[in-house]
């Protein structure tokens, strides 16, 4: 058996009860920050750095609004309560991420039998108004990559191969010179998605090829796009302001993706074929994109509009 006195951290007095089979809700005050390091030690292993370092910050103002309370002493009032005081910021999207972290974790404490039924449960989150997506023109396209290619090379690659791929931010940044075959002009990723991981093998276009290619040729087989310490760049946020702000041509990084699979769509190709390109899991998720095509659908329709049409419309009616 387990020597009580060689687990150091509340998180392994936690555990070891459990395990145990011991009742945790009988006299025993188990804080917060007890259980937060229990599920942030859980989460270790299935979450990504950035994502743990989120729920840390989450967690972290809950606790200290209710001054790290015992978590069985945690009511539906208490989250209510935290909720309503954050809303007085205006931001509903970083709150409703809050909350989501909080169901996740009391979901956590109540399969250890830390609580008696989640607190969160019922409770929803704030209405949130998501900005239109921004589709650029040529001329708009234009403007910021000649400003790029003149002014700065790195984000110059990273917004040719957003937009040339559709990959995302966090993905594009993990690209190393192994990833590229030179014979099958190909780029090989592996993308997160929310049921693990999935490997993309993206035929590449002359340009974004050529960009790469340039790249690997500097680089190697490292980051194609590398930081500090040999890893990778991880924020870039004030080369896309100067960028923007020299060409006047507003819109978010992210939105790239967005211009890419409509640049598709208006190209002809077919939506199976770009779900396959942007790694979709139902094509359900490609068709949004189609709701940003609505002037092109309205030109398509248009076509049906000829003097053949005309003419028979105008006939009467077969009896």
């Amino acid at each position: 058996m387990t020597d009580v006195k060689a687990i150091e951290s509340p998180f392994s007095l936690v555990e070891l009860a459990v395990i145990r089979g011991e009742s945790l809700l009988n006299g025993k005050d188990v804080t917060l920050n007890d259980v937060v390091a229990s599920y942030l030690t859980y989460c270790a292993t299935r979450n990504r750095p950035r994502t743990i370092s989120l729920k840390r910050t989450y967690l972290g103002r809950f606790v200290d609004f209710v001054d790290n309370a015992p978590i069985q002493d945690i009511k539906c009032y208490h989250v209510e309560d935290f909720m309503s005081y954050r809303a007085l910021n205006g931001n509903a999207p970083a709150n409703n991420r809050t909350l989501t972290v909080l169901k996740h974790f009391f979901n956590f404490a109540a399969r250890r039998d830390l609580v008696e039924r989640n607190p969160c449960r019922g409770i929803k989150g704030f209405p949130e108004q998501r900005k239109p997506v921004k589709i650029l023109g040529e001329g708009e396209l234009k403007s910021y990559f000649d400003y790029c290619r003149a002014n700065d090379p790195l984000l110059y690659g990273l917004s040719a191969v957003a937009f040339g791929t559709g990959l995302r931010r966090g993905d594009i940044l993990k690209i190393r010179g192994g990833d590229v075959d030179g014979e099958r002009r190909t780029l090989t990723v592996q993308v997160s998605k929310r049921n693990g991981e999935l490997t993309l093998h993206l035929p590449l276009n002359s340009w974004v090829f050529a960009v790469l290619s340039r790249r690997k040729n500097e680089y190697g087989d490292g980051y194609l796009f590398p930081g500090r310490n040999g890893s990778h760049v991880v924020d870039f946020k004030r080369r896309f302001a100067r960028a923007k702000k020299a060409t006047g041509v507003e819109f978010r990084f992210g939105e790239f993706r967005h211009n890419c699979a409509t640049a598709l769509l208006r190209a002809g190709v077919n939506v199976y074929v770009v779900k396959e390109l942007l790694g979709h899991t139902s094509v359900n998720t490609t068709a949004r994109y189609l709701k940003l095509l609505g002037d092109d659908l309205r030109a398509a329709v248009d076509k049906l509009d000829t003097d053949i049409v005309r003419g028979a419309l105008s006939r009467s009616p077969p009896a």
